[in-house]
């Protein structure tokens, strides 16, 4: 896995020597910084990708250990909503400036600069900018853009077709980085999530649909 300083090596030696990457990035990367290599991803249901990390910040010290009160803080409800939405909507544009943000002005409130640190350390989403209709339909075009697309609770028949597309074995996929934190999702916690995902909840199903 690398970041993009590290992949941007543009040295047709070094990319010839390397048959596959595995990056945390938006899929524009993918052909900025590999073109014509075979692009797969792998998605997750809006609601439940949400938990994950609410499960994660709920772990961390000075942060409330219910998932629902971590989920009412702004700085960090902000970064999650529509999360995957943003993602495929993201030009490498984009990404590139939010991995070199601008430095925060002298003052700013140190008590507000580290809240938003930790937000965006403990989300990985910098950007706290609503996205809308125009990012769904970019995603959505993305989407459609990628060789492969599979679904995080289809994992097994992900990898079987991945394998079988690339001609390459890959041995079954485990489940790592689990949260300690277990932190029940409540009705009304589900039902908040739900209202804040319409666009990942879109994106998802149009995904589905393309991969039935």
């Amino acid at each position: 896995k690398r970041f993009p300083a590290a992949l941007d090596e543009r040295n047709p030696a070094a990319w010839a020597t390397r048959s596959a990457y595995s990056v945390h990035m938006p899929v524009s990367m993918a052909g900025y910084l590999a073109p014509g290599y075979f692009t797969a991803c792998v998605v997750r249901e809006p609601i439940e990708r949400t938990v994950s990390p609410l499960r994660h910040l709920a772990s961390m010290p000075g942060r409330p250990d219910h998932i629902e009160a971590v989920y009412d803080m702004p700085e960090i409800r902000d970064r999650l909503r529509n999360y995957q939405t943003r993602l495929f909507a993201m030009t490498p544009q984009d990404y590139l400036r939010e991995l070199s943000p601008t430095a925060p002005p002298e003052s700013l409130d140190p008590e507000l600069l580290r809240r938003e640190l930790t937000a965006t350390w403990g989300t990985g989403i910098a950007d706290r900018n609503p996205v809308d209709d125009s990012a769904l339909a970019a995603a959505k075009a993305a989407a459609d853009g990628l060789d492969l697309i599979g679904q995080s609770n289809e994992l097994d028949r992900f990898v079987e077709r991945l394998g079988d597309l690339t001609g390459v074995p890959l041995p079954s996929v485990s489940h790592r980085n689990r949260s300690a934190n277990r932190g029940e999702v409540t009705d009304l916690l589900h039902r908040q999530i739900a209202d804040d995902m319409a666009l990942d909840l879109a994106l998802i199903e149009h995904i589905r649909t393309a991969n039935r």
